[in-house]
Parts: structure tokens; C-alpha cells; sequence
């Protein structure tokens, strides 16, 4: 991993080079240029969160931010809203409105609250 200021980097090494450009009397070498050479990697779960891709039958928990709301995550995780009230009942919570920020939100795998179930 590289990181200057605010961005980082990860990959590996796939080449180097080096110039030296000044030296000593005697020989020694005194100031080179090094060249290097990266190769993106990411490693295999932080790539599928990158890309964004989740299954609605897949348990998971979120930390809700201030502004965020149970719909929100519904309508994200299940593409539908509507289940807000079936994970606020789930998580225990009296209402599905006003959680507050902070509060950690359990969303079931979909298959536990199916069409079926509704």
C-alpha cells in the first residue's frame, strides 16, 4: 500500500530502475534516480465491496449515520422501502421513524420477510 497525503495506492511491485547521477571522488555513489513501476491489486472481498454488489439474502448490520433512515436502507439493500417496517420489528425498535444516528440496524436476509410473508 502506498499513500501520499490523501490518496493510497494498492498493488505490487513489477519493476525498478535506477539511474545514479552523481558521485563522489572516489566513486561512491551520491544522489540516484529511482524509477518504480505498480500494478493495481485489491484483494478479493474489498474488490466486491468496491464493486457494490450485495445480495438482498444476506444478513447484515449498519451503523445508521444522521439523515439515514430504515427506508433508505430498505429501499438499497431490498430495492424496496417498504420493509422498513418488518426491520424495525425485527431490531426491536417501537417505530421505523426517527431512529436515531448511531443505532445498529440488523436487515435480515430477504427470504425471512418473502412476498410470502407479507
Amino acid at each position: 500500500m502506498i499513500a501520499w497525503g490523501d490518496i493510497t495506492f494498492e498493488g505490487r511491485l513489477s519493476s525498478i530502475s535506477q539511474d545514479y547521477t552523481l558521485f563522489a571522488p572516489d566513486g561512491k555513489p551520491l544522489r540516484v534516480t529511482v524509477s518504480l513501476s505498480f500494478v493495481s491489486h485489491t484483494a478479493g472481498t474489498v474488490a466486491v465491496r468496491r464493486e457494490g454488489k450485495c445480495s438482498p439474502d444476506l444478513s447484515r448490520v449498519i451503523v445508521l449515520k444522521a439523515g439515514e433512515s430504515l427506508a433508505h436502507w430498505c429501499s438499497v439493500i431490498y430495492k424496496d422501502p417498504s420493509y422498513c417496517l418488518d426491520v424495525a420489528r425485527f431490531n426491536g425498535l417501537n417505530s421505523f421513524r426517527n431512529v436515531k444516528p448511531g443505532t445498529s440496524v440488523m436487515f435480515p436476509p430477504l427470504e425471512m420477510y418473502g412476498s410470502k410473508n407479507r
